[in-house]
């Protein structure tokens, strides 16, 4: 018990240390209020525009009026269920209307379920990606999760963009590319909270979360923007080449760094240290 209680306070001490060394000058400064500014909107934006990619069209019917706009009958097939397999018109001037992924590929009546399970997709990826990466951000360190996530997200989004029209494959793709958030996001959050001291952090974290609302805030304006899901897409997954470019300014957590000095056998141990 002794031992565990000496442990501890050499801890405690370690934190007390580091934050007096690094405290909250400059390059703190634009550690919170740049980078993570930048993070914490891209963030929002991959988190929900899934969302707007899969949306229901507000407004539609059939070219042909005396067609029933769903036959359900049993002896229907998918494309001929909807109009009869004839023309489908869309409300295109209705203020909520965008050419969606629902639209180009008409997932509607029993085909409708197809845009939630895309968003059910993306959930099950963050779970997958959440066991799998949150594991490694204390084994590899929270700078390569920060970009090896990055780069997971921008390959599958690009290619799972451009392989729609095999419905399974475009399903895993966009699970398989929910890995920057939370992941991601939440490794360059660590990292910028651990560059600072305990006043610092308070900042960090409070700038995190009002930049990710703000970036929420931003992505409906964007979707009407373009008024286009493949247009949208490229715009909320190409933004993500931002944060390859801040590579060589966002360094690795110092806190992580001092954590493996024990662990290595040629490093002496921490100052203070006593287990």
């Amino acid at each position: 018990m002794a031992s565990e209680g000496s442990c501890s306070l050499s801890e405690k001490e370690r934190a007390r240390q580091l934050d007096t060394i690094l405290g909250f000058g400059n390059y703190q400064w634009f550690q919170v209020w740049v980078l993570q500014t930048l993070i914490a909107i891209i963030g929002a934006i991959n988190y929900y525009h899934i969302v707007f990619l899969v949306s229901d069209p507000p407004e539609w019917e059939c070219l042909d009026e005396n067609v029933e706009k769903c036959n359900t009958s049993p002896n229907m097939t998918e494309a001929n269920e909807i109009c009869g397999g004839g023309e489908v018109r869309f409300n295109t001037s209705h203020q909520n209307y965008i050419y969606s992924l629902s639209v180009e590929h008409q997932w509607l009546c029993s085909s409708k379920v197809r845009g939630p399970w895309v968003i059910s997709a993306t959930y099950v990826g963050t779970i997958i990606n959440s066991l799998t990466f949150g594991q490694l951000v204390d084994k590899w360190g929270r700078k390569p999760i920060f970009h090896i996530t990055n780069f997971t997200f921008l390959l599958c989004r690009l290619v799972s963009f451009h392989v729609t029209d095999h419905y399974w494959a475009f399903l895993i793709l966009t699970a398989l590319g929910t890995s920057f958030f939370p992941v991601g996001v939440r490794a360059g959050y660590t990292i910028i909270a651990e560059l600072c001291d305990d006043r610092a952090r308070k900042y960090a974290f409070i700038s995190g979360w009002v930049w990710w609302v703000i970036g929420l805030a931003i992505l409906p304006f964007l979707a009407k923007w373009t008024a286009n899901w493949y247009l949208l897409g490229l715009a909320t997954t190409l933004c993500n080449l931002l944060l390859v470019a801040i590579y060589p300014f966002l360094p690795e957590s110092p806190r992580w760094l001092l954590a493996q000095v024990p662990k290595h056998p040629l490093l002496p141990p921490w100052p203070g240290q006593t287990c």
